[in-house]
């Protein structure tokens, strides 16, 4: 099968739970616009002309009902790359949590790059709900380091079939007990498992399989105990 694009879901491992329900289920949590730590998001410099669509301009507020219809939506975030230094530190917590790799295949063409700019979007659409669902595809220029793709529902969930979950890549300084679990479901679920470590020589991210990996490890560590 050929995949058309490859994309990235960055998890902590603070829930582990939820990190097993991708993997176990098939599927992956959208979250609420209110779960997101941009506050900015689906903000838009409107001219809906109406007589009080400029009411809150020159607030913290967006316009009430404008803000209603974009909390009906929700999204899940991908990257486009999973050895991403600053990726794994904010949304991996710091290597201690995993990267997953899906392609998606059956939703790919619903899955669409955000657009990094540093002017807000003046839009005059004749409606809150066309707004809504084209502006949460627009950032601030400064969040660009995500190299972000999305998925926006009204669902909690987006379920993919089975196999497109492909690999995972999980940080260096995850749990033991953790890397043991997720290595089981793994096999079962037939995704192939690599590490993620730092090579702090090239400030930069290796992926090893855990064959390499163990090898790497007894050579610089005799006490080194596998998983």
């Amino acid at each position: 099968m050929q995949y058309e694009r490859m994309l990235y879901k960055y998890k902590s491992d603070e829930n582990m739970e939820y990190i097993y329900d991708i993997l176990e289920n098939n599927r992956f949590y959208l979250a609420k616009r209110e779960e997101l730590n941009d506050p900015l998001e689906g903000a838009s410099s409107m001219d809906f002309g109406f007589a009080g669509s400029s009411y809150y301009v020159g607030t913290p507020q967006m316009h009430t009902q404008y803000e209603d219809i974009l909390n009906e939506y929700r999204v899940l975030s991908l990257s486009e790359e999973n050895d991403n230094v600053v990726m794994w530190s904010h949304y991996a917590n710091n290597y201690k949590g995993v990267c997953i790799e899906t392609c998606c295949n059956e939703r790919v063409k619903e899955i669409k790059p955000v657009h990094y700019t540093r002017v807000i979007q003046h839009v005059s659409h004749k409606s809150f709900e066309d707004t809504a669902s084209k502006l949460l595809f627009f950032k601030a220029k400064e969040w660009n380091y995500e190299c972000e793709w999305r998925y926006i529902s009204k669902e909690n969930y987006l379920k993919i079939k089975e196999g497109e979950i492909t690999k995972i890549f999980i940080g260096y300084r995850t749990d033991p007990d953790n890397i043991r679990r997720l290595i089981e479901i793994c096999m079962k679920q037939k995704i192939e498992v690599f590490i993620a470590m730092i090579n702090p020589y090239e400030y930069r991210v290796e992926m090893k399989s855990l064959d390499e990996y163990r090898k790497c490890m007894k050579r610089v560590d005799k006490d080194w105990n596998e998983f």
